[in-house]
């Protein structure tokens, strides 16, 4: 058995059976192959490198708490990570990987053969997962068109909502899934003994990451367009001063309407 220098290899079976016995945060690990945009997070547990030598580099993104399998074509003798606080990775045997996305962040994993050459440098992203809020945009707020996208740990919700209330809506889910569930890692202690008496202990700490929600939402109610009606008052001496002299006057419940006087002299009243 090959151990990472910097790593105990009992987290990879306790990984491992949490993720058998389903404890949220541990199953259907999350890999993106090179250039994939987030949004398109493939259901992958396992890679396979094909080749391997100095200046061989791979690119993965992996979701927070989740875990890929990675299987080298030669043996390796060392595995170092270069930031061991975002990532863990351990072998089991000689040909296979086991890397956990423990925080936000990128990392490097660098994997060395017997001689001390270079087999492969992974380039490591680790990221939220961001399906499960993805899921619930669509189940609480069926008729709208969001898009969710991660920058710096950051979620940014673009796309537009029917109404206000349901942009207040997005933004409040949003906030829920960086405060909790996906969003924070756990707490896990175990201690596993071996044929010759070592006993080893892996560790999890919790750590609640703190992000921000920009909305970026556009309401399709506002598109509406708004008339404005004014009125316009006509002063009576100015009505006078262009010739019209009008006088209205009622008696016993009717009302009679003058006609201007400078129209002829005529008078024509109305009942």
């Amino acid at each position: 058995m090959i151990r990472s220098k910097v790593l105990l290899p009992l987290k990879a079976v306790l990984g491992l059976s949490l993720a058998v016995a389903g404890v949220p945060g541990y199953d259907n690990p999350l890999l993106l192959g090179v250039g994939t945009a987030p949004s398109a997070l493939a259901n992958k547990s396992m890679i396979k490198i094909s080749q391997v030598g100095p200046g061989v580099t791979r690119k993965i993104k992996l979701g927070l708490n989740k875990a890929v399998v990675i299987d080298l074509p030669t043996d390796a003798h060392d595995i170092l990570v270069a930031d061991p606080t975002i990532a863990d990775a351990v072998t089991r045997t000689s040909r296979r990987l086991y890397v956990f996305g423990k925080t936000v962040g990128q990392t490097n994993v660098f994997i060395f053969g017997p001689g001390g050459e270079e087999l492969v440098s992974v380039d490591l992203e680790i990221e939220r997962d961001i399906s499960g809020l993805e899921a619930n945009l669509k189940r609480f707020i069926p008729d709208s068109d969001i898009k969710v996208e991660i920058i710096s740990d950051n979620i940014v919700l673009s796309g537009s909502v029917r109404t206000p209330q349901d942009a207040s809506q997005a933004e409040r889910l949003a906030e829920i899934f960086v405060k909790g569930g996906e969003a924070t890692t756990r707490n896990a202690t175990a201690s596993s003994s071996s044929a010759n008496g070592d006993t080893e202990v892996a560790m999890f700490n919790e750590e609640r990451q703190t992000s921000q929600i920009v909305n970026m939402l556009t309401i399709e109610a506002e598109d509406q367009v708004s008339l404005k009606v004014t009125v316009a008052e006509v002063s009576r001496t100015v009505m006078k001063q262009l010739g019209f002299n009008s006088s209205v006057s009622g008696d016993n419940g009717q009302i009679a309407f003058q006609y201007p006087t400078n129209l002829g002299g005529a008078t024509n009243w109305i009942n």
